[in-house]
């Protein structure tokens, strides 16, 4: 369904993301020594993938009846443990030139710390998904919102630099400005998005569907699921006269997250950009850069969104 589509959508950004680290990361000169190692960076981004995405999405596919999805989901540890062991060894192997090493490693070092980042982090959302499209939608918006209203704030007020060896444009005054403006924000696009009349679902804060099945099991997992997605959306609570449920609740704690934290991955990015001189991380975006320009702080949001929501309310991503 919808989720299927911004899973694939996820997928394919990992994919763009690490190959734009890539192709910063590297020197030409010396990649052009090294007969056949690019192939051992590609490796290491499908044994990331496998790791990081097929174990968030396996749950569907066995409730799906893929035939091979079951052995995959019990198998899935150990077939990790050994796909990441075979592409370590043949990296050692590759490790042939002596003049060459200092350079190998820093490779290996950057793009593992990368997948983190690019793949891991996005992968966490995959999870996410499954508790509603509202839960990639809301967060993603906040971080948008955030880093709008640092630059509205920052033109209208701005003065003391934030980071100024990292991003100098960045100021004190529009980082609060943007605090504000989040947290504002956060209350009516909860009411936005959720629609409808209070405690009903649309299709945003709809649960991934559970595929129909007789097993008892996954009836009552669905059953489960759906009752925690309407208690989110049932208000139970007021603020200043307003009537509040607790997905209101839950999107100030993201919208507070969103300004406080995320935007520390777009200093990460500008660290990085600094670091090797480069203005974007790419141009796969014309007019805005690379993936990871318009992502960095996307990537840190994804993964707290996706353990929030295992700590709060796990129901909703039950499998």
């Amino acid at each position: 369904g919808k989720q299927a589509g911004c899973a694939a959508l996820l997928m394919a950004v990992q994919v763009g993301m690490y190959l734009e680290l890539m192709e910063l990361l590297q020197d030409p000169e010396k990649e052009a020594k090294l007969s056949g190692f690019h192939r051992e960076k590609y490796l290491w981004l499908v044994v990331a993938w496998y790791i990081f995405n097929l174990k968030a999405i396996l749950p569907e596919l066995v409730q799906a009846g893929v035939s091979s999805a079951g052995w995959l989901f019990r198998g899935h540890h150990l077939a990790s443990q050994g796909l990441g062991l075979t592409v370590l060894l043949r990296f050692v192997f590759a490790l042939k030139m002596q003049d060459m090493l200092r350079y190998q490693l820093s490779q290996m070092a950057g793009l593992l710390l990368g997948l983190v980042l690019v793949v891991a982090q996005p992968a966490a959302a995959l999870t996410s998904l499954r508790a509603g499209i509202f839960w990639f939608v809301l967060p993603a918006l906040l971080v948008i919102i955030n880093d709008s209203g640092a630059y509205l704030a920052g033109c209208m007020f701005g003065k003391t630099p934030l980071l100024p060896k990292l991003s100098p444009k960045k100021t004190r005054e529009g980082f609060v400005g943007a605090l504000v403006m989040t947290v504002a924000a956060a209350i009516p696009l909860v009411s936005w998005l959720g629609g409808g009349s209070p405690g009903e679902l649309n299709w945003l804060t709809q649960p991934a569907n559970i595929v129909p099945s007789q097993v008892a099991e996954t009836v009552e997992i669905s059953a489960l699921r759906l009752q925690a997605a309407e208690d989110l959306f049932r208000a139970d609570s007021s603020l200043l006269g307003l009537p509040m449920c607790p997905a209101h609740w839950h999107a100030i704690g993201l919208a507070l997250f969103a300004s406080l934290v995320a935007p520390f991955g777009g200093f990460l990015a500008s660290a990085v950009k600094r670091a090797y001189g480069v203005k974007d991380f790419g141009d796969s975006i014309p007019g805005h850069g690379g993936l990871i320009d318009r992502l960095d702080c996307q990537l840190i949001m994804a993964g707290f969104v996706a353990a929030y929501i295992r700590t709060f309310f796990p129901t909703l991503v039950l499998h």
